[in-house]
């Protein structure tokens, strides 16, 4: 297990260094959504088989977390769409949007079967959310 978990770690970071060194190059920008692509696919790669080797996959917690991965990895293909195409660039942005939507639910309801009983653990979150929300607009 461990090997095949570092191997693929190493992969993920390589991949994603890559991505962050050539994102903002405008000259290649099928070669970022490739880049992008692959890193977020070995992210759900590691989940899935830390999950699987774990049997946290047969939880819901583990379960929602990777499903919560494959939204981000849509998200990511959609939002990565919008620096090379010229169709209706709203779409895009709403789709990805929503498929981060549907990320950030799975990782919510994933905490909320984690910390069963604490309220506060889920609570909390919000509140600090909203107050660096309301920061940031000032």
């Amino acid at each position: 297990m461990e090997a095949t978990f570092y191997i693929l770690l190493a992969i993920t970071i390589v991949l994603a260094s890559c991505f962050v060194i050539f994102q903002g190059s405008q000259k290649r920008p099928h070669l970022s959504i490739m880049l992008k692509t692959f890193a977020s696919v070995c992210v759900v790669a590691l989940a899935l088989y830390g999950t699987m080797q774990t049997g946290l996959i047969n939880h819901p917690v583990g379960a929602l977390f990777v499903v919560g991965l494959v939204c981000c990895l849509v998200g990511d293909i959609l939002l990565q769409l919008f620096d090379i195409t010229s169709s209706d660039k709203h779409t895009i942005i709403n789709m990805g949007s929503f498929a981060f939507m549907c990320a950030h639910f799975c990782f919510i309801v994933a905490m909320a079967f984690f910390v069963k009983s604490s309220a506060l653990a889920i609570i909390l979150p919000f509140l600090v959310g909203i107050v660096i929300t309301l920061c940031k607009n000032q």
